[in-house]
């Protein structure tokens, strides 16, 4: 299977003799004897439909009727909506075959080994000190209150109340139904 991009169908249809004319031509010829295998999706039609209507100055029917020839073709798949993707980490998933990606691994990787070194540059970063819940009154957190030092008697929990430290709080993503098999660990 060959996912095609518009340039072929456009170059195809716009005639213009240079040698992207003639690679498009043996392309939609091999496709129409059967012999290569193809999807185009929706996106695809879309971009020919707008550059060729557009661009190339032909009217809305006959754009319809060269994109429904090629379409009409044994061979020819219409995309699903999504595609599958294999990440880096060894998960196959669904995407939407419209999304765009950048491609390539993530800069300044040494931002997290950056030891601040004191209270002060924080500071500078914009960050204001975090007091612990146990210093705090039993109005401002669960764990405050008590005579001197105490622990909390509960497990420990947010401001709010909600579990931590281990607890799932999670909830279910909808796009986990899009995950078709997990990472491996």
């Amino acid at each position: 299977m060959i996912l095609v991009g518009a340039n072929y169908i456009i170059k195809f249809f716009s005639k213009e003799p240079d040698e992207h004319y003639q690679k498009s031509r043996e392309f939609i010829e091999d496709l129409a004897r059967g012999k290569v295998k193809v999807i185009i999706s929706e996106g695809v039609l879309m971009e020919c439909f707008f550059v060729l209507n557009k661009f190339y100055k032909y009217s809305r029917d006959e754009v319809v009727d060269m994109l429904t020839t090629i379409m009409n073709f044994k061979n020819v798949l219409n995309e699903d909506k999504y595609i599958i993707l294999r990440l880096p980490s060894g998960e196959m998933r669904k995407i939407l075959s419209v999304c765009m990606a950048t491609i390539g691994i993530v800069g300044n990787e040494d931002f997290s080994n950056m030891v601040v070194g004191k209270a002060g540059r924080q500071r500078h970063l914009g960050k204001r000190p975090q007091t612990r819940g146990s210093a705090m009154n039993p109005i401002d957190h669960p764990h405050g209150g008590g005579e001197g030092k105490t622990n909390s008697g509960r497990h420990p929990v947010t401001p709010w109340g909600m579990p931590t430290k281990g607890y799932k709080t999670r909830k279910k993503k909808a796009s986990d139904k899009l995950i078709i098999s997990r990472k491996k660990k």
